[in-house]
């Protein structure tokens, strides 16, 4: 005759039986919490969308603005150009490689934004628009420029050739530049490239 089986002991847990589904109830309600945080901090810091970026670039100077109108006689380089009335000019919000350089990836790119500089204004009729601060501890006009309708500084930066560089108290189109500026860095091309080796 076979034995009998044991009977087995079986231990009482010293956790409620209801833990279980306490501790669901507390996840669930912590992810709700969450995902309405979330919620509210887009809608908070986010309330439209983004303009894009081809708009961005074609940004219209101020209605009633007083620009100045001046021809381009020289492009210095990609941040700064010679008119014929008011001599050198430099656009504000942005900067651009320098010419001069040790780095022969830096010097390559300054001289690809120059000629594309050049390529927009060299020889052509310019509006030209200051911010608060006129005059840089150079003597050079600060301006915002636009050539046939283009806002050129917005340009070069959307096009990927010049980076951000806000210098308060000139801050009328910071925040367009440098959305235009994020756009760029998540393309990973142009001056971003060369800046990511």
């Amino acid at each position: 005759m076979s034995p009998l089986p044991r009977p087995t002991l079986r231990r009482r847990s010293s956790l409620p039986r209801r833990a279980p589904a306490r501790g669901r109830r507390v996840l669930v309600a912590a992810l709700l919490l969450t995902m309405a945080a979330v919620a509210y901090a887009r809608m908070t810091t986010r309330w439209a969308p983004a303009p894009d970026a081809a708009d961005l670039a074609r940004l219209k100077p101020p209605e009633g603005a007083v620009l100045l109108t001046d021809r381009v006689v020289d492009v210095i380089d990609a941040d700064t150009i010679r008119t014929a009335r008011y001599g050198r000019v430099r656009y504000i919000g942005i900067d651009t490689p320098e010419l001069d350089d040790p780095d022969p990836d830096v010097r390559r790119m300054a001289q690809e934004a120059r000629r594309a500089n050049a390529r927009l204004v060299a020889g052509r009729q310019v509006q030209l628009l200051p911010d608060v601060q006129s005059h840089d501890r150079y003597g050079r006009l600060l301006a915002y420029v636009w050539v046939d309708g283009l806002f050129v500084n917005a340009w070069l930066v959307q096009q990927r050739y010049a980076a951000v560089m806000t210098v308060p108290p000139n801050v009328r189109y910071a925040a367009q530049l440098v959305e235009l500026e994020r756009d760029a860095r998540r393309s990973g091309r142009g001056l971003w490239a060369a800046r990511a080796r």
